[in-house]
């Protein structure tokens, strides 16, 4: 991503906004279980979400994509933040 043309980045934003807009709306339907889907820890999984949203804020020169994507990132921490292990 830190490479990427501003198509690219698009393409990238779509995938990472379906992908987790497929893990929040069945959390909205209490579907808990849904991120037993990844092959990662939740924590890690929200990591990694957070990490595309850093590098997508810094190069992608669509700020209201990376907006939404924001918004979707902040309800998925609030969805499952009842979920993650205590540090």
């Amino acid at each position: 991503i830190e490479s990427a043309s501003q198509d690219a980045l698009l393409v990238c934003c779509a995938d990472k906004f379906h992908n987790l807009k497929s893990l929040v709306d069945p959390l909205k339907d209490w579907n808990v279980k849904v991120w037993q889907n990844f092959n990662a820890p939740l924590e890690r999984v929200l990591w990694y979400f957070g990490e595309v949203l850093n590098l997508l804020k810094a190069r992608l020169r669509t700020p209201e994509l990376v907006k939404e994507y924001e918004k979707l990132v902040g309800e998925a921490r609030a969805l499952l933040q009842p979920f993650l292990t205590p540090s």
